[in-house]
């Protein structure tokens, strides 16, 4: 797998628009007249598509860098689902006691994001989140504020909590946003019209990180 790109992210705008297309890989079949759906990925791979322009000369040329700079379709980078990058849902404030954390040993804790609906359950690793916006509480769910010393500390890289020496408590639960591992999933087609750059379709894949996931 080539280096992930940790910074900067995709130079995309949300102004822009685009559509983001989570995928399960759910198969169909008919079985007389029932129909069978078989999943067959433990965790939403998702596709973001979008074409910048008309005549956005500034942000095209931004874009065609980044895509050169990464070898196109061989570089991993981070992308920002506008759809879907806080712990709560996106219209409300991060708080410390959004979601679990998923306990790897005593002392290391994985991010997750949990979305429910009745009985049935999707746990979602979060391996990229943003610097500076992680905020974790322990089982009495109080926050433990990183200053004046710090209690616990976050891999930006892998989503990985480690709890330090001052923790009180358990760390139990965790606010953040975060980023999407993505990269191209196909080339950059350029529209010009006049000898002028007129628009580009971009199209984005998310990659799976995690080994026991694929």
């Amino acid at each position: 797998m080539p280096d992930f790109l940790e910074s900067p992210r995709f130079p995309g705008h949300p102004n822009w628009g685009f559509v983001s297309e989570p995928d399960y890989g759910v198969t169909k079949a008919q079985a007389g007249r029932r129909q069978i759906r078989n999943r067959s990925y433990s965790r939403p791979l998702h596709k973001y598509t979008f074409t910048i322009g008309p005549k956005w000369d500034k942000q095209i040329a931004e874009v065609h860098e980044f895509f050169h700079a990464l070898g196109g379709e061989e570089g991993l980078f981070r992308f920002k689902d506008w759809a879907d990058y806080k712990s709560c849902r996106v219209h409300l404030a991060v708080t410390a006691v959004d979601q679990p954390l998923l306990m790897i040993d005593a002392t290391h804790f994985q991010l997750v994001k949990t979305y429910t609906a009745g009985d049935r359950v999707q746990t979602r690793d979060i391996v990229k989140p943003v610097a500076g916006t992680v905020r974790i509480a322990n089982d009495a769910a109080v926050e433990q504020l990183n200053t004046p010393t710090p209690k616990w500390s976050v891999d930006t890289t892998t989503g990985i909590v480690t709890k330090l020496g001052p923790f009180v408590g358990t760390p139990t639960s965790a606010g953040f946003e975060f980023d999407v591992p993505v990269a191209f999933d196909a080339g950059l087609p350029v529209e010009l019209l006049d000898f002028k750059v007129q628009s580009c379709t971009v199209v984005l894949q998310e990659q799976q990180m995690n080994p026991e996931d694929l």
